[in-house]
């Protein structure tokens, strides 16, 4: 055994062999010492074999059967990742965390190319082009889902067939290159990200059977996680969704309930009732989702599940498309809409304020797709 190895087999001997420590630090611990021993290429089959090591060596057998063994193969991922241990060992819930600031910028999408929207102090909005997408295997498709993480966006490209079927692609997008992969035939939602995890999530199916499962679009592995099937009509597709404290909550077309998905548990957490088409949106730091639905309900939160509508924004929304089309940008508590009607507008709503919060844009082509881009994210233990 090399050095490095023997420190991680003592290390791990020690901190398992004090009952009070919380499993949080045990796995930091653990992931930190296995990264450092990792040459720059590894296999599952090596990671598992270290780690089944020490942990037979000191009898440590029934600890690491609960909580290494079941999760090799996402330890190998992420690390093949290069996933900081605090967010390795949340995606395996031997840590919670809770973020506290992100810094960023929203983007919009118009069809195939993406802008960088400033926000500057006069209250100006400043356009910036931050890429245009080209699928080699899904010509003329134009960007029909979006979901940016520290290191990359992941963009779902659509195009219609001659049979009128659609085909779905993603690009896994940076300012610096583009990697493109083909998604099976069927319908495709999403991408959504767990800011947590830095996981992004993809759906395919009809609400007669759902699927849902974790896509990496830089390999083009998408693993199925979660099959869910939901009395509605049979060809119900998802609107909208968003993830916020490790819940992914959707909406169904021309339904009238919220669904949750518990990622960490995988399995489903019910539903509560809202609007028909109702489109969702969050603010990842303060965990606060938000809801609007064409119609003159206006733009909405909900505190929890359980507790009813609280109104943000008193404005119609009546002839207004359903898309999901919005962000929250977090460092303003801003919220952005993009309204697919017959006279397309952007709608920011400053979250900050609870009257004379509303502010339109200029009428033209604006239908397309808000997100925000992260660039940096800082979190702290729960």
């Amino acid at each position: 055994q090399s050095n490095m190895a023997y420190l991680f087999i003592v290390l791990l001997s020690l901190i398992l062999s004090v009952s009070s420590i919380p499993t949080c630090p045990i796995c930091k611990n653990i992931i930190t010492t296995l990264s450092s021993e990792l040459d720059s290429t590894f296999s599952e089959a090596e990671v598992a074999t270290y780690l089944k090591v020490g942990c037979n060596t000191f009898s440590l057998q029934s600890w690491c059967e609960k909580n290494v063994y079941p999760n090799i193969h996402e330890i190998f991922l992420a690390l093949q990742s290069n996933k900081t241990d605090d967010i390795i060992c949340e995606r395996i819930a031997l840590c919670k965390f809770k973020v506290t600031y992100i810094d960023g910028d929203v983007l919009f999408a118009d069809r195939d190319t993406l802008y960088t929207i400033h926000e500057l102090d006069d209250h100006t909005i400043q356009h910036i082009t931050f890429a245009t997408v080209y699928h080699p295997e899904v010509p003329g498709g134009i960007i029909s889902g979006l979901s940016c993480g520290v290191d990359y966006c992941a963009v779902l490209i659509s195009a219609v067939n001659s049979d009128g079927s659609y085909k779905y692609g993603t690009t896994a997008l940076s300012p610096y290159k583009q990697v493109h992969q083909v998604l099976p035939s069927g319908d495709w939602y999403g991408p959504w990200m767990d800011i947590m995890t830095e996981e992004f999530w993809l759906a395919t199916g009809t609400a007669a059977h759902l699927v849902f499962g974790i896509f990496d679009p830089q390999f083009g592995l998408w693993e199925p996680k979660i099959t869910m099937r939901i009395q509605a009509s049979i060809n119900s597709e998802i609107l909208s969704g968003q993830i916020l404290d490790r819940i992914l909550y959707f909406t169904l077309r021309d339904h009238p309930h919220v669904y949750l998905l518990d990622l960490t548990l995988r399995y489903p957490r019910g539903n509560f009732s809202a609007p028909n088409n109702t489109m969702l949106v969050g603010n990842p730091v303060t965990n606060i989702l938000y809801g609007y639905a064409p119609g003159p309900l206006g733009v909405w939160s909900w505190s929890n599940a359980t507790n009813p509508r609280t109104t943000v924004a008193n404005i119609n929304l009546s002839g207004a498309t359903p898309v999901a089309s919005s962000t929250v940008n977090p460092v303003r508590n801003t919220m952005w809409i993009s309204l697919w009607s017959g006279q397309d507008a952007w709608l920011r709503i400053d979250l900050t304020k609870s009257s004379d919060n509303v502010a339109w844009a200029p009428s033209g082509n604006l239908d397309g797709l808000f997100d925000f881009n992260p660039y940096t994210i800082t979190s702290e233990q729960v």
